[in-house]
């Protein structure tokens, strides 16, 4: 049941008979039977990037509460992408003015996901883990996430002064 070079490949189950005219589950030559299925799985693929598109727009003209959105419905088809934790976690930081207590809450949460995900990310997520606890007040375990960042990252000279709780800085030895 070959299929000639000219022919048309012929459909059997899941795939199409490719250039050696055999069926397989697990060969190089299978051919996805149905373009349609194809297109579909390209148009999610699509409309996620337009969605992180969107949001990243969103994110540009600091417009917080769309952008925090966008990226919730992104993390929502898939949960494992640390950057996007990170930018879910900079909108609701955002969104909040920096002040509401529920967005620092939910902000640290993306960043310790992203974390979890990936935790040898210094600047990115040790970082801005750090400013939110900071903004919380928890000074303690922001200058944890600051060193642990510097000690990750050295090209961070900025870390070695890490703000107290009266608003000055000192040096972290």
């Amino acid at each position: 049941m070959a299929a000639a070079p000219s022919e048309v490949p012929r459909c059997r189950g899941e795939f199409l008979t490719g250039a050696s005219g055999h069926w397989s589950s697990g060969a190089k030559d299978e051919i996805l039977l149905d373009p349609f299925v194809e297109l579909l799985r390209l148009a999610v693929m699509l409309r996620k990037r337009d969605i992180i598109a969107a949001a990243n727009r969103a994110r540009d003209a600091e417009e917080w509460g769309l952008a925090a959105q966008l990226y919730r419905k992104a993390l929502d088809r898939n949960s494992h992408n640390p950057p996007i934790w990170v930018q879910y976690g900079h909108a609701l930081k955002e969104s909040g003015g920096r002040r509401d207590p529920d967005n620092l809450a939910q902000a640290g949460a993306a960043y310790r996901r992203a974390l979890s995900l990936d935790p040898g990310v210094a600047d990115t997520y040790y970082l801005q883990l750090g400013h939110v606890l900071k903004l919380q007040g928890k000074t303690d375990e922001a200058q944890a996430c600051y060193v642990h960042a510097l000690a990750l990252d050295t090209s961070m000279p900025y870390l070695l002064f890490v703000p107290s709780r009266l608003g000055a800085y000192r040096h972290v030895s």
